[in-house]
């Protein structure tokens, strides 16, 4: 099973958090400054990612995938220089004042 590596993201490839309308890409490994600017928009403090670890299509914008317009492969090809940019960073958080009832 694979699953989204962004914080807040909950898509899989299977179990309870399958979306079958989303793909999966591995992380630049072999570009450092891709490899970098990936994970700085990302918003998350990590060091290198496996290279079992994966984003989902949903942080990607649509002209990061490459286009191709006979529908002949099943997944989308995403660029070599694209970069996620689509992400949600703030997690809900309630703050209690006051003494607990």
């Amino acid at each position: 099973m694979v699953y989204c590596s962004a914080l807040n993201c909950q898509n899989a490839t299977s179990g309870v958090y399958k979306n079958s309308t989303v793909t999966f890409y591995g992380f630049p490994l072999h570009n450092k400054p891709l490899l970098k600017q990936w994970i700085h928009n990302m918003g998350r403090e990590m060091g290198t990612p496996s290279k079992h670890q994966r984003l989902c299509s949903k942080h990607f914008e649509d002209s990061s995938f490459e286009i191709d317009p006979l529908k002949i492969r099943k997944n989308r090809r995403l660029l070599k220089e694209a970069v996620p940019k689509k992400f949600i960073l703030v997690s809900c958080t309630s703050v209690l004042d006051g003494d607990p009832v």
